[in-house]
């Protein structure tokens, strides 16, 4: 699962590595996309060291919050699991510069998703999810 926010940077990965993307994607939200042929993408990646930068910084985060979510869903209590779901969301939704920056997020970021959606991204029952929003 991965959640993006407005100005997002995505499918980063299968171009570094020549690849193919091997995942498809749903988006839960109306979406405008920009693209960019392969050929200028490296052409930048190789010429222009700030978005060089900017690429691997941004590789090396999501791979962290990966890894992270991992742990979490194998050896995290069903509270861990939604407590970091709903911080990754509002991550996500508040600022999409979050692989960049420290800031604090808002307290009134809204997630548009349904409960049972967003229990089932947390793996966690609607009953579970519901309760442990409810604690906190």
């Amino acid at each position: 699962m991965h959640v993006f926010g407005p100005g997002t940077w995505f499918g980063e990965v299968p171009i570094l590595n020549r690849g193919l993307y091997l995942v498809d994607g749903v988006c839960l939200a109306p979406v405008r996309m920009l693209s960019l042929p392969i050929e200028q993408f490296q052409n930048v990646f190789d010429n222009e060291p700030e978005f060089s930068r900017h690429i691997a910084r941004l590789v090396s985060w999501r791979i962290q919050q990966h890894a992270e979510m991992l742990i979490v869903t194998r050896l995290g209590s069903p509270q861990l699991r939604v407590g970091l779901g709903l911080a990754m969301f509002a991550e996500a939704l508040n600022n999409s510069q979050s692989h960049l920056t420290a800031s604090e997020l808002d307290d009134g970021v809204k997630i548009p998703l349904k409960q049972s959606l967003m229990a089932s991204l947390c793996g966690v029952s609607r009953g579970v999810f519901s309760e442990c929003v409810q604690q906190l």
